[in-house]
C-alpha cells in the first residue's frame, strides 16, 4: 500500500473517509505518517461472541467452556461426555462449546486451545482446564459448583451453539451433598471465627513434613482465640475448587472472615510471621527471626 492509498481490505465507505482525513490531514501540514498509518493497520476481526462469553463470565457463577472440533469424531464424543458431567452437577452451569474452525475470530485474542478441551470459570476466575480427560474435568467442576450446588442463580437458556446447555432435573449426587455440606460448615467457620488457619496438605510429602510441626506448634502457642482446620487436598478436594488446592502444602489465614495472602511450604517464615501478625503478637518482618519476641518462631 502506498502512503496516500487507503488499506484495500477497507469498505468502500471507509475508503472514502480514510481519503478525505488523509487530505485533510496533508493540507494542514499534521500528516505523520507512521502514526496515522498505525491507526488504520489491519487488525483481526474480533468475533461478536468474544464480547458476550466476557460478560458471561461476570454474570454466572460458573461458566464452562468448550472447545471442539466439530468435524472430529474425538471431539463429538468429547462433548457428549463432558455435557453429561455438567447437567448432574447440581449447580447452574451456563456452557459454551467453540468450534475451533467456525470461532475463529474469538481465538484471534485468546491463546488458542488444545482441541478437545475444557475450562471451568467460577466466579469469573479460571478454576480449571482438562486436555482429554474427562474425569480430570468431572473433579474440577465438582469443586467448582459445591458452593453453588441447586442453588436457584443465573439464567437458565436453552442449548444452543455458543450458548448456554440446560440443567438436568437428575437426582443429587451423594458425594455432592456431602461436599456441598463439609463446605457450608467450613464456610460458617470462616464466617463466624476471628481468626482461622488452614492447611491443605498431601500425605507422603516431604515439605508437608516440614510444615505439619509449624503448623501444630502454631495452634499449640496462638495467644488469641483462633480456629485450626487442616484437610488432606486428595481426600478432601471435593470442597475446593483446584486453585485452592492445588499447591498444597499451603497455608491460608482468614481474619474476620476476609481471606488473607497464602503462605506455600516455600516459605516457612512467612508462615511465623503471619501467626505473629495475625494472632495479634505484632511480631512480624524483620524481627521475626527473634527467638525471644515471636512466640512461632523455631530454629531448624
Amino acid at each position: 500500500m502506498s502512503q496516500n492509498e487507503p488499506p484495500a481490505w477497507m469498505s468502500a465507505a471507509a475508503r472514502k473517509e480514510w481519503a478525505e482525513t488523509y487530505a485533510r490531514l496533508e493540507a494542514a501540514g499534521a500528516l505523520g505518517d507512521e502514526e496515522y498509518e498505525s491507526e488504520y493497520e489491519e487488525k483481526p476481526q474480533r468475533s461478536r461472541h468474544a464480547d458476550t462469553f466476557e460478560k458471561d463470565l461476570t454474570t454466572y457463577e460458573i461458566v464452562v467452556s468448550l472447545y471442539l472440533d466439530k468435524t472430529s469424531d474425538v471431539s463429538n464424543e468429547y462433548l457428549r461426555e463432558v455435557e453429561e458431567v455438567v447437567n448432574n452437577c447440581g449447580a447452574p452451569v451456563k456452557t459454551y462449546r467453540w468450534d475451533v474452525n467456525h470461532h475463529k475470530g474469538f481465538f484471534e485474542y485468546h491463546d488458542q486451545p488444545s482441541v478437545p478441551s475444557v475450562r471451568i470459570y467460577a466466579g469469573g476466575e479460571l478454576s480449571g482446564e482438562s486436555k482429554d480427560d474427562v474425569r480430570k474435568f468431572k473433579r474440577h467442576l465438582t469443586a467448582a459448583a459445591v458452593p453453588y450446588a441447586h442453588a436457584n442463580r443465573g439464567p437458565r437458556d436453552s442449548s444452543s451453539r455458543g450458548s448456554p446447555s440446560r440443567e438436568s432435573d437428575s437426582e443429587e449426587d451423594p458425594d455432592m451433598a456431602k461436599a456441598a455440606a463439609a463446605r457450608a460448615q467450613f464456610d460458617r467457620v470462616i464466617a463466624s471465627s476471628d481468626l482461622v488457619v488452614v492447611f491443605f496438605y498431601r500425605l507422603h510429602n516431604k515439605n508437608t513434613d516440614i510444615m505439619m510441626p509449624a503448623f501444630n506448634e502454631a495452634k499449640n502457642k496462638c495467644p488469641t482465640p483462633a480456629k485450626f482446620l487442616q484437610y488432606e487436598v486428595d481426600r478432601d478436594n471435593d470442597m475446593f475448587n483446584h486453585c485452592e488446592v492445588d499447591h498444597a502444602p499451603h497455608f491460608q489465614f482468614y481474619v474476620k472472615g476476609k481471606k488473607q495472602p497464602d503462605v506455600d511450604f516455600r516459605f516457612v517464615d512467612e508462615f511465623y510471621d503471619a501467626m505473629s501478625l495475625h494472632a495479634g503478637g505484632g511480631v512480624y518482618g524483620e524481627h521475626a527471626n527473634d527467638l525471644d519476641s515471636n512466640p512461632f518462631k523455631t530454629p531448624w
